[in-house]
């Protein structure tokens, strides 16, 4: 779980270039046990943009035992991030999603 607000954290900042706080953990799923030792791939992304907070939908996949074999969904959760100035008062993000 900590690895995942980690990877929204930086999503989130690279998304806005200021500096940015967790405000919510709105869903966490587990699909598959993730064991000790596990090699992870997390892949974080933007999902909505609003007027100074953004959700970032981050999805953990597990490295399979052989070569041939597909990543495992194993996890995904849906962040709230604030994008917050020196003060930590709430900014307003100037970018929003690109439509493509």
């Amino acid at each position: 779980m900590g690895w995942m607000d980690e990877v929204a954290g930086i999503t989130a900042h690279r998304f806005v270039w200021t500096r940015v706080t967790t405000a919510a953990v709105r869903n966490m799923n587990f699909y598959v046990p993730i064991h000790y030792g596990s090699v992870l791939q997390l892949e974080g992304r933007v999902v909505r943009v609003g007027h100074s907070s953004m959700d970032v939908e981050v999805s953990v996949f597990l490295e399979p035992e052989r070569e041939e074999e597909p990543l495992i969904k194993a996890a995904d959760a849906l962040f709230v991030y604030v994008s917050i100035n020196e003060k930590g008062r709430p900014l307003r993000i100037r970018r929003s999603l690109e439509k493509g």
